[in-house]
């Protein structure tokens, strides 16, 4: 979450643990006085490695320049991801602010006028005051400045720090306060784990990281067996939001939301639970058209999908046809990275982030409304070091024959164990909105509904 500086002088270290409790990284952040303002200066070390994945290093540095009254003089932001590295410089002159990129070998730079109603933010400050209400946000390794919003919730001694973006659920810090208001405890919610950030006396030296300190996947281990006839009938799932955050759940063709009188949160899903999305046609039109991440637009994607759409077929046939189709392209399962629809139908590779993109911009090149659902789905296989459990996970919501139906080519087909926490267009932010909304929820209960 995105926080307002200490006060002056100030030098501060927080251990960073995984759920198990070893020691992955460390965040710094220090304040220094200059003639005519102050010094602020994060940087924050992660090493550690996923089963089956390579290990990993990011190193994120922000340097911030502030007048006496606290007004941005100037930001440098760097980042380097396994030596993959990335910088934005913002100097600030008046009313204007000059934003310099650089990425590898590209560099980028524009000029904006600062709104003087927004406060600056620039990345996740531990220490001092939590900055709350509107803010202009400011990101290592983009040179956009989106318009945000933070938010506060909180139940006994953990408080939720909520942070929007453009209107919709971006990002948490849950956080336990000493009585002077000093932040002891900052946990950053996942899918069964969490990364927890603890207030450290010491200095963490470097050579207490090593990148090959293996810790667990992401994922919930199911609760209960989880039957064929189950899968293929109705769950229902009993949540209990912490700290009381107020968290927006998707309702879908197959999913229903309900909130319950204690503030639990309660999930039906089955092929008829849910009413199903919007389906006016302006907005029908809107998800036809290509985006970012699913550039339906390609020439590739259209001349592929060129013979299916001109089938005379039912709309459900048709995107099963397109789902084979994308199925056979991405032959060769990579968990690395995050890739548009086009990236991966070069590539040849990805896994169910790039399965759902490709399959939607398909499907939008065909002339069907798609979106693309992130949540949790339960996988009975052994993935990443665990079995019988659920995992992160994202596939395609379509309109197909005047209804809206999920198609999920990534583990076969649909079933009751798809939980839609975002929609969005397979861009980043709904995926990672959609693994901290799942580190939100604390799991209640779970039942199969039958019929008498």
């Amino acid at each position: 979450m995105l926080w307002a500086g200490p006060a002056l002088a100030s030098d501060t270290w927080f251990r960073i643990t995984d759920e198990q409790g070893q020691l992955i990284g460390w965040q710094h952040e220090s304040v220094d006085a200059l003639p005519l303002g102050r010094r602020l200066t994060r940087e924050r070390v992660t090493a550690f490695r996923i089963k089956d994945h390579p290990a990993a290093r990011l190193t994120v540095r922000v340097v911030r320049e502030e007048d006496l009254e606290g007004r941005l003089l100037g930001l440098l932001a760097e980042t380097d991801r396994n030596g993959s590295k990335s910088r934005v410089r913002l100097t600030v002159a008046g009313t204007t602010m000059l934003v310099e990129g650089e990425r590898g070998k590209a560099r980028t730079m524009r000029q904006m006028l600062l709104d003087p109603a927004l406060r600056l933010a620039d990345g996740e400050w531990l220490s001092g005051a939590p900055l709350t209400g509107d803010i202009a946000e400011i990101e290592p390794g983009t040179t956009t400045i989106p318009r945000g919003r933070i938010e506060r919730s909180k139940a006994g001694a953990e408080e939720a720090l909520l942070h929007y973006r453009d209107g919709e659920f971006a990002d948490a810090w849950l956080v336990t306060r000493d009585d002077k208001g000093e932040v002891q405890r900052a946990e950053k919610p996942l899918p069964g784990g969490r990364l927890v950030f603890e207030r450290s006396a010491e200095p963490v030296r470097a050579t207490d990281l090593s990148a090959g300190r293996a810790v667990a996947s992401l994922r919930f281990k199911s609760p209960f067996a989880i039957s064929e006839a189950a899968l293929r009938g109705h769950i229902r799932y009993t949540f209990r939001p912490r700290a009381g955050a107020p968290l927006a759940i998707p309702e879908t063709a197959e999913q229903r939301v309900r909130e319950q009188p204690d503030g639990n949160l309660r999930i039906d899903v089955c092929r008829a639970c849910g009413t199903g999305l919007p389906d006016d046609a302006e907005r029908l039109a809107r998800w036809r058209t290509p985006s970012p991440w699913i550039e339906s637009d390609a020439p590739e994607l259209v001349a592929a999908v060129r013979a299916i759409a001109g089938r005379k077929v039912s709309e459900r046939t048709r995107m099963r046809m397109l789902g084979d189709m994308a199925r056979a392209r991405i032959s060769r399962v990579e968990f690395f990275g995050h890739h548009s629809a086009r990236q991966a139908w070069k590539r040849r590779a990805g896994d169910c982030t790039e399965d759902a993109s490709l399959y939607a911009a398909l499907a939008r090149a065909a002339g069907i409304p798609t979106r693309v659902a992130n949540g949790l789905v339960f996988m009975r296989e052994r993935y990443f070091g665990s079995e019988n459990a659920f995992q992160p996970h994202s596939w395609v919501i379509a309109h197909v024959d005047g209804k809206w139906e999920s198609f999920d080519i990534s583990v076969g087909s649909f079933d009751s164990t798809h939980i839609a926490l975002t929609l969005g267009n397979g861009e980043p932010g709904p995926i990672l909105a959609a693994n901290r909304k799942a580190g939100l929820l604390e799991w209640q209960a779970m039942a199969e509904v039958r019929s008498r």
